[in-house]
């Protein structure tokens, strides 16, 4: 999403003077680029991907209940759905879900963390990972 992003920004940045406002730990392909092209880039964390302490129970729960798949949108949901699993026990990957991934950073993360995506978006947005499940359930 963020090579998306810059690639749109780019041809526009140059000389401008620009606030992104991120979450605290993020990746720095934009600041990166745009800096690249000529543009001057304030930074600002504005938010932390911060996982709740309920979140084993409620996978637990969920896991109990049935999963069809699961949908990741970033490489912290990944990481954030791993570390939950670690705490209440269960073992990663879920045997017999299928990962869905909006992209190849998050895709190259489940992998990492030794979970093959069954599918991954073609276009990195909620567009694209909503196309991607639907292709993926309808089989």
């Amino acid at each position: 999403m963020a090579e998306g992003l810059v690639e749109i920004l780019a041809t526009q940045a140059s000389g401008q003077r620009i606030l992104l406002a991120r979450a605290a730990v993020a990746r720095d392909v934009i600041p990166d680029a745009l800096r690249a092209v000529g543009a001057q880039v304030d930074v600002v964390d504005a938010y932390r991907n911060v996982m709740p302490a309920a979140s084993p129970e409620l996978l637990r729960r969920a896991l109990e209940l049935g999963i069809d798949a699961t949908t990741f949108t970033s490489s912290s949901s990944v990481t954030h759905l791993a570390q939950a699993a670690r705490a209440a026990g269960i073992a990663w990957p879920f045997a017999g879900v299928p990962a869905i991934s909006i992209g190849p950073i998050t895709s190259c993360t489940l992998r990492e963390l030794g979970w093959e995506p069954a599918i991954e978006a073609t276009m990195s947005d909620i567009h694209g990972l909503i196309a991607a499940a639907a292709h993926l359930l309808a089989r």
